[in-house]
């Protein structure tokens, strides 16, 4: 449903507009160039051939340009919408016979009525010569015109080229993301158990406060489905079950300090972000009495900043790195910035934030 709704408002903006003043606005042009000439004489800036058979006129000059103008609109018109909409379910070898089968008759038909045009205007019919010139000049004309219908449809396509990549590429990350939410890390969910099996036996109170944690932490996760972007808030409150969780595996030797002024409360972040850099935190750094894992989060400079101190286990667990390389695509996709990594003593991450 989101993935069609981005498709359908980018295809509005960027599809190019065939109707109305654009056809327009290229005929009348087209028209222009080829009496251009007729118009300087007329602006006198070149004299006029006064032993000419077919003398250049005010409405001569008028009768032309309406008339090339016309032929020019029509010409970019069927090829570029009413063919579409007449034909709307042809072959590739019927469409080229309807192409040129339209187009000839365009080109005959307002060559004729030119031609007519003209004569009775002038009092003199076109022949010889003059017709030749005539008949080619309508030739370029339409030659030109359909260069530009080429254009047209060339730029039409890279554009639906480039919403086909960016839509493809939206759902991608989609995917990456649902696949976060819809799976929390395994180990976490295994080690959790294997706590819930140790405090039913040594204290039931607690195990009963755990279970309830764990069914908020997932509740949140499946409520969170249909969202992109959730409010720091929201996602202090999970972040809150999340560690209470840990906090009763690893007692004082893991700590994490909020350090978050209430009116930033409100501002925009990827889902599930803060969680997932704790979560490698805790999965790749050593904990123990003597040196306990120390988080904290704080906001610097429209970013959220993640930060602890560099201990690597002794015995790393294997990792793909896809969190994070998922979490700097999400950022990219979702506010336009992407995260900030810092590592030398401490391990730091700085989430771009959203304001609303």
């Amino acid at each position: 449903m989101l993935i069609s709704k981005i498709k359908s408002l980018l295809e509005n903006i960027v599809k190019p507009s065939f109707k109305g003043k654009t056809l327009i606005l290229i005929a009348f042009t087209i028209a222009f160039g080829i009496n251009l000439k007729s118009t300087i004489t007329l602006m006198g800036f070149i004299p006029m051939d006064v032993n000419s058979s077919y003398p250049i006129t005010f409405k001569n000059w008028v009768y032309s340009f309406s008339v090339i103008s016309a032929y020019s609109w029509l010409l970019l018109d069927f090829n570029l919408i009413r063919k579409a909409k007449l034909f709307p379910k042809i072959s590739r070898s019927s469409s080229l016979g309807i192409l040129i089968t339209g187009n000839l008759i365009i080109y005959i038909t307002t060559l004729l009525i030119y031609i007519i045009g003209k004569s009775l205007i002038d009092s003199i019919f076109i022949m010889g010569e003059e017709l030749y010139k005539k008949t080619f000049g309508w030739l370029v004309i339409m030659s030109a015109t359909l260069l530009i219908v080429e254009i047209f449809k060339l730029k039409q396509k890279s554009k639906h080229d480039d919403i086909d990549k960016e839509i493809l590429k939206r759902e991608k990350i989609q995917s990456e993301l649902n696949e976060i939410k819809n799976q929390m890390n395994p180990h976490f969910l295994f080690n959790s158990l294997n706590s819930l099996h140790s405090l039913i036996r040594s204290n039931p109170e607690k195990a009963t406060l755990f279970v309830t944690n764990l069914s908020m932490l997932y509740r949140y996760v499946l409520q969170s489905k249909e969202k992109d972007l959730v409010s720091i808030d929201e996602e202090l409150a999970f972040l809150k079950n999340y560690t209470d969780l840990i906090h009763i595996r690893y007692r004082d030797k893991f700590q994490i300090n909020i350090d978050i002024n209430k009116k930033d409360l409100h501002l925009s972040i990827p889902v599930l972000s803060i969680q997932l850099l704790v979560e490698n935190a805790i999965k790749h750094n050593e904990i123990s009495e003597k040196n306990p894992l120390k988080i904290l989060v704080n906001i610097i400079d429209e970013y959220l900043v993640v930060t602890h101190k560099l201990r690597l286990r002794k015995t790393l667990i294997q990792s793909t790195g896809n969190g994070i390389v998922n979490l700097s695509r999400r950022c990219q996709y979702l506010i336009g910035k992407d995260i900030e990594i810092q590592q030398d003593e401490n391990f730091t991450v700085r989430i771009p934030i959203k304001n609303n």
